[in-house]
């Protein structure tokens, strides 16, 4: 597999670039393992002040995580306490990149009454991040959802890289 038509300037400039994208029901198999190998080429060696803030659930998130260059800083951000999102990612896949990933970054807790609110997650990471990166199929979202929160990216102007769902399964195919 080659990605090197992939635009990697996203990650050669200092700030935070925040992730989103489908979750792992989404991306059946090789798709997890295509896009740990895209992720990991479009990082290559990012800006030394370039940082990535994940809000850590299955798929896109975690994927992006493991990828993500550990001399560089990661950032997590999420909906509910450690243990509660630990139960929500439950998977023995997920939970060893979930683990992985905690014990890289200090998570930041949103305030919550015990269920994660998706929408405040995903404003609270559009807040937080200068730019993003969205693995997404292009489709209008739910609320909290991949498509909403590209939609409300670009309404504030942040500038957001796409890596199309279908870009991945072309090379997953290969």
């Amino acid at each position: 597999m080659t990605f090197s038509d992939l635009d990697t300037s996203i990650f050669q400039q200092p700030g935070i670039v925040g992730v989103t994208g489908h979750r792992l029901n989404r991306l059946p198999d090789p798709l997890p393992g295509t896009l740990l190998d895209m992720c990991r080429h479009l990082f290559g060696t990012p800006h030394p002040d370039c940082a990535l803030l994940s809000c850590l659930a299955d798929g896109t998130d975690l994927i992006a995580a493991a990828a993500w260059p550990e001399t560089h800083v990661l950032k997590s951000l999420l909906p509910v306490d450690v243990e509660t999102w630990r139960q929500i990612v439950s998977s023995s896949t997920t939970l060893d990149q979930l683990d992985d990933a905690l014990a890289r970054s200090t998570p930041e807790v949103l305030p919550n009454e015990g269920q994660p609110d998706y929408g405040a997650l995903a404003d609270a990471l559009i807040d937080r991040c200068d730019r993003l990166f969205a693995v997404w199929d292009g489709a209008a979202g739910k609320p909290g959802g991949t498509g909403s929160v590209v939609a409300r990216a670009r309404a504030l102007g942040k500038p957001v890289f796409h890596l199309p769902l279908a870009r991945v399964q072309q090379a997953g195919a290969t």
